[in-house]
């Protein structure tokens, strides 16, 4: 099972029921050449549902796959990487302590109470948060089903896509737009090709919570 790594407002959409879709960068390691063909065609492989009947999808993917590697495929399962931290309690062993490690939190969830203790088990450090990209796959929780794939310029998203990403509507005069680049640029601040702005290439994927 492949895994996914996640924003904490990203779980936090997908936890309420308000995203399924999320995207992603299309990074030089997974597409060396495919960036060199001509715009049109990537429009044509992405938005291929508004000429072609819904049946023709699971082609599509298996075209698209042909020419740009994506970095997962409909039906994948994926399990999601996010912010967490250990839990343990001290037990009293002879003249000393050892911790006994409980279970896993989340940042996502807001600030934890102070008993378990949690931080960093591992390390020995307290009221600590992990990185996303280290934990574990027993620490997941949230699990997903990738449903659709295709490849757009970022700037190419739809109102009924911003949906999707799981952006509130707040009844502001510019609409979800610029609450989803604000949200883009932070996640994506430290990669200078990958900001609004630059209007890169991303993959749209499109997913359904496992239960």
């Amino acid at each position: 099972m492949k895994s996914i790594l996640f924003h904490m407002q990203d779980v936090q959409a997908v936890k309420d029921g308000r995203k399924n879709v999320v995207r992603l960068p299309v990074t030089k390691a997974t597409n060396d050449w495919c960036l060199h063909l001509p715009e049109t065609y990537f429009v044509k492989i992405c938005h291929v549902n508004a000429f072609y009947p819904a049946g023709f999808a699971q082609l599509r993917h298996e075209h698209l796959s042909v020419l740009c590697n994506p970095p997962y495929r409909i039906g994948d399962s994926l399990w999601v990487k996010e912010t967490f931290a250990n839990t343990w309690t001290l037990l009293n062993v002879g003249n000393g302590y050892d911790s006994d490690v409980l279970g896993y939190i989340y940042k996502a969830d807001g600030t934890p109470a102070p008993y378990p203790y949690w931080g960093n088990a591992k390390h020995g450090k307290s009221n600590i948060w992990q990185s996303a990209t280290c934990m574990p796959q027993a620490a997941a929780r949230l699990f997903l089903q990738v449903t659709d794939i295709c490849i757009e310029r970022l700037q190419d998203i739809t109102t009924d896509q911003l949906k999707k990403e799981g952006i509130i509507d707040r009844n502001m005069p510019l609409g979800l737009l610029p609450d989803f680049i604000g949200l883009w640029e932070s996640t994506n601040k430290n990669k200078e090709h990958q900001t609004w702005n630059n209007n890169p290439w991303v993959w749209v994927i499109e997913f359904e919570k496992i239960p």
